[in-house]
């Protein structure tokens, strides 16, 4: 997973300045992550499990049917997704209830960079702490979007998200179910 996860990182910054130059051909991401998820969505042919609103994304969206974690704790898997390195390269990000450091910057505060309206709901990553260089408390480049009451999460959330978003920017969504995570 890691090598297509730096490789597919890779691809995106190759190919971000020349989207930036194109506001047409800028697409759209809603990225959907979840702790302890297992295939069983209809979207990967499981005909016994009910997940039609997860089955219309994956219709008209990418998913990822071969993809494997770098390593079986959360946090440290999520820290690889976040900036394309493998745990052993990421010092304290590598544990669970870790830190965070502030020298690694992740792909969505690139995107940020980039110009592209970012935001999240649910877990981004964690559990542990992450500052940034300043000492405040880290957002990845994206607006936490938790509005609404908890019976509409995330819905509302990222309805705000979209309601503020720029017309002439695209955007990238971190959705971080923390569904089916045992308790």
């Amino acid at each position: 997973m890691c090598r297509w996860l730096i490789l597919s990182l890779a691809a995106i910054a190759w190919v971000s300045p020349a989207i930036a130059a194109d506001a047409s051909k800028k697409p759209n991401v809603l990225f959907c992550i979840a702790d302890d998820a297992s295939p069983h969505f209809g979207a990967y042919g499981f005909k016994w499990v009910k997940t039609p609103n997860i089955d219309k994304l994956a219709a008209a969206g990418l998913v990822f049917d071969n993809a494997y974690v770098p390593t079986a704790k959360c946090a440290p898997c999520r820290a690889a997704l976040l900036t394309g390195r493998y745990p052993w390269q990421l010092e304290e990000a590598a544990n669970h209830q870790a830190f965070f450091p502030a020298k690694y910057k992740s792909f969505s505060e690139a995107l940020h960079d980039a110009g592209i309206h970012c935001g999240s709901a649910g877990k981004v990553w964690g559990p542990g702490s992450a500052k940034d260089a300043e000492g405040k408390n880290r957002n990845w480049g994206m607006t936490p979007s938790g509005a609404g009451k908890k019976a509409d999460f995330p819905a509302a959330g990222f309805r705000t998200f979209l309601a503020a978003k720029p017309k002439d920017k695209p955007f990238f969504f971190w959705f971080g179910s923390q569904n089916p995570h045992r308790p």
